[in-house]
């Protein structure tokens, strides 16, 4: 009889450590993955708001140096066109170039929305460098010595600076409109 008490609590010894084993498993389990998932939130929050921050920083910058300016001229049909050298000499897009690795965290219509805005907002501000070589070119012709080929420039010129600053107008709007939508996206998620 004791041999058989022996066994029945030998028995019940690794029964009890066996589902303590289980039960502390699981509850290791779903307390790391309850962390994880903290951390994937915290995560996705910091990575929207660096991006909403940057792009509505970008918006501030392209508003101040000569988006009145467009946005100006385009209700004043009789304004001039934007003049002057408009140069990018940095990257201002230092965040999401950092951080492009981690879109993944972004639900996929958000994560395709800001690739787009950044990708059109770097086309354009290539277009604005774009612009600035063509004023920079409307003033060389401008400022040298009257000659024919001076003039053949700067009526060459002129007509692409007009022709380009209303291309320009045109994406000022979807531009500004493309950042705002996306920022709004952005900084639902923090």
């Amino acid at each position: 009889m004791d041999s058989y008490m022996w066994l029945i609590s030998l028995i019940s010894a690794l029964s009890g450590a066996l589902i303590g084993a289980v039960a502390g498993g699981r509850v290791t389990y779903y307390f790391n993955k309850k962390h994880a998932h903290e951390l994937e939130e915290k995560q996705r929050a910091a990575l929207a708001m660096a991006l909403s921050t940057e792009l509505k920083a970008l918006l501030d910058l392209y508003i101040n140096v000569c988006g009145k300016e467009i946005e100006h001229s385009s209700e004043n049909k009789n304004t001039s066109p934007l003049t002057g050298i408009l140069d990018i000499s940095q990257n201002y897009f230092s965040v999401f170039d950092n951080v492009s690795g981690q879109l993944s965290l972004l639900n996929k219509d958000t994560a395709l929305e800001t690739i787009n805005t950044y990708v059109n907002l770097k086309a354009f501000f290539e277009e604005l460098v774009h612009y600035g070589n063509l004023t920079r070119r409307y003033y060389e012709a401008c400022s040298g010595k009257p000659s024919i080929a001076n003039m053949d420039e700067y009526k060459k010129t002129n007509k692409q600076i007009d022709d380009f600053f209303k291309y320009l107008q045109q994406r000022h709007f979807q531009i500004t409109s493309m950042i705002k939508e996306t920022t709004t996206l952005l900084d639902k998620l923090y």
